[in-house]
């Protein structure tokens, strides 16, 4: 420390303050005196009715607000209107008569708007992004329009991103309601259920028709297995015009979407959760789209590798052949 700050410390000591704390500004003291003169137009009754009808800010979404029936449907502060609807099952008389669906779907889908308006329009949507759908399906778009009742628009919108919205919008775990900006406080948006609202609702319409390719690029594709990966590659690569081949050792196409039977080492999605009509539905269209299926046929035994490189394919510089198989006995 130099010699000038020795100094100045010498100038000022704590105990030469002492007696200054009394000593009151002249103009804090005329405003003091101004407030003790105004009377409060507001009395302890008055404050006490305030604080009865004040609500903290955190305790917005323990709010008991619900729908009535004469009240239109509004999507502004939907979040905070209107309740999450919990899944909805079929009657236990019915359910123990046959091994369908236990979710009434249809129950579902006509509360979906009300479900629809409870999405916020994030400004960051994280329910599409990484910690979201791993698809990216754009769904704050599709939501809204199934707000709006644009099915139409809301199925384009999703036929964007995934092949086979029937089959995730019933067995998948929905990681987007996980990441859904609601979920912080409050139960998410029916993500899952509104995605398959929409597909059923334009089977239901008949909007799910063969879209089959313009052109053809003469060029020949073989798929091994028919699960769900093997079935969106034939979807993607149809599309573009490849002939495809898609080579099932089942009886059925579908994979591990169909093996759901209680059999020795056999496993896959129950009927329960995915009813196989379903799952038969999306291969006629594909059939009808122009994708192959040949069923009892194991690659290795039934057919060679040496088959598929030599006669499906001896013309071409590259094999183009898809392996989408699983394991079907564990290690």
């Amino acid at each position: 420390i130099g010699s000038h700050h020795r100094t100045y410390s010498k100038l000022v000591r704590p105990e030469d303050y002492t007696g200054f704390e009394e000593i009151k500004d002249p103009q804090q003291e005329v405003e003091e005196e101004d407030e003790e003169e105004e009377p409060s137009d507001i009395d302890e009754s008055d404050i006490e009715d305030i604080n009865e009808y004040t609500i903290d800010i955190e305790n917005i979404h323990m709010l008991n607000i619900s729908k009535k029936n004469n009240e239109p449907l509004n999507k502004l502060r939907g979040f905070m209107k209107y309740r999450r609807q919990t899944v909805v099952y079929r009657p236990v008389e019915e359910r123990i008569k046959v091994w369908n669906e236990i979710t009434d779907y249809g129950a579902v889908r006509s509360n979906i708007r009300v479900q629809a308006a409870r999405c916020m329009d994030c400004g960051v949507p994280f329910c599409q992004g990484n910690t979201g759908c791993p698809l990216g399906n754009i769904i704050p778009k599709w939501n809204d329009y199934v707000f709006k009742q644009n099915w139409r628009q809301a199925l384009e919108q999703l036929l964007q991103t995934n092949n086979f919205p029937e089959f995730t919008g019933r067995v998948c775990p929905a990681p987007c309601e996980s990441a859904c900006c609601l979920a912080i406080n409050s139960p998410p948006v029916t993500i899952k259920s509104i995605e398959c609202a929409i597909i059923d609702y334009a089977f239901l319409q008949g909007w799910m028709q063969p879209q089959k390719p313009n052109y053809s690029t003469g060029k020949r594709i073989a798929i091994i297995g028919s699960g769900p990966a093997g079935m969106a590659a034939a979807a993607q690569l149809n599309k573009v015009g490849h002939a495809v081949v898609v080579y099932e050792k089942k009886n059925h196409a579908g994979g591990l979407l169909r093996l759901g039977l209680k059999l020795a080492n056999k496993y896959g999605i129950p009927t329960m959760k995915l009813d196989k009509y379903v799952v038969d539905r999306r291969v006629k269209l594909l059939e009808d789209e122009g994708v192959r299926f040949i069923t009892n046929t194991e690659i290795g035994k039934d057919v060679s590798a040496d088959f598929l490189l030599k006669v499906i394919f001896p013309l071409l510089w590259t094999k183009p052949i898809f392996m989408s198989i699983f394991m079907s006995k564990s290690k």
